[in-house]
């Protein structure tokens, strides 16, 4: 996988996602591959606490700590996985531990908006 720092997405093997972000006191991610929908994050007003829409299925995926480094996944209101920096070194160790049930895209969708809100915080 690698993740474009610059651009809004990211390649896998040979497939390229888009995301679009839009959105002013919330956030809605979109993840797009060849101009077609795949998956939505939507961020609830004023919280840190998104739905993961994506095969008609939806998930929760919010904060789980006060500093915003670990993220946690929820399925019918039961923690399923986490992304999560270890030891404050936000881009150094992260942890990932997302169900086999979520394609690789959006598990790589949910790592590019974590890593994204962490940019954000650094930089401003």
């Amino acid at each position: 996988m690698v993740l474009r720092e610059r651009e809004m997405g990211f390649t896998l093997g040979n497939r390229t996602f888009k995301i679009s972000r839009s959105g002013t006191v919330s956030s809605v991610f979109n993840l797009t591959s060849e101009d077609s929908p795949l998956a939505t994050l939507e961020q609830v007003p004023f919280r840190n606490r998104y739905t993961l829409s994506f095969g008609g299925e939806e998930w929760g995926f919010q904060s789980a700590s006060l500093t915003d480094t670990k993220f946690a996944l929820e399925r019918a209101g039961e923690r399923v996985g986490s992304i999560s920096a270890k030891y404050f070194a936000r881009y150094k160790y992260i942890a990932i531990d997302l169900p086999d049930r979520l394609p690789l895209e959006v598990k790589a969708f949910l790592m590019w908006v974590v890593l994204w809100r962490w940019r954000s915080h650094d930089s401003g």
